[in-house]
């Protein structure tokens, strides 16, 4: 597992994940820190001896699962420039633009012949 060989977690002081200072992981000692200005809110850095450096998308928990796939798809393109909170804009944009087009499409039809939403 790549948690063997960590030594350190770097994440936003305001972050979703609340993980304690030092964490036990296959026998050693992982220590977790806190960094505000250098560190984005959406990101978790972990640090190791073998890969040297993880940058993990932190999703939250009530995002929808077609949401959270594009993300780690998006986070996962090197060709994508975008920080973590870019990435998380996008999305939310993304989701604006799909419920306002919905509602355009509600806006179009007569009372009572409203089509289902896909939803």
């Amino acid at each position: 597992m790549f948690l063997d060989d960590a030594v350190g977690v770097v994440q936003h002081p305001v972050a979703l994940l609340k993980i304690p200072r030092k964490v036990p992981v296959q026998g050693h000692v992982v220590h977790v820190g806190w960094f505000k200005p250098e560190q984005d809110p959406n990101k978790l850095l972990l640090l190791s001896y073998a890969t040297r450096r993880w940058d993990l998308l932190v999703i939250p928990p009530q995002t929808d699962p077609g949401t959270a796939a594009r993300l780690l798809t998006a986070a996962a393109d090197p060709a994508r420039r975008l920080t973590a909170s870019g990435l998380m804009r996008e999305a939310e944009l993304f989701r604006v633009a799909a419920e306002a087009d919905w509602d355009l499409v509600v806006a179009a039809f007569p009372r009572h012949s409203v089509p289902t939403c896909p939803c």
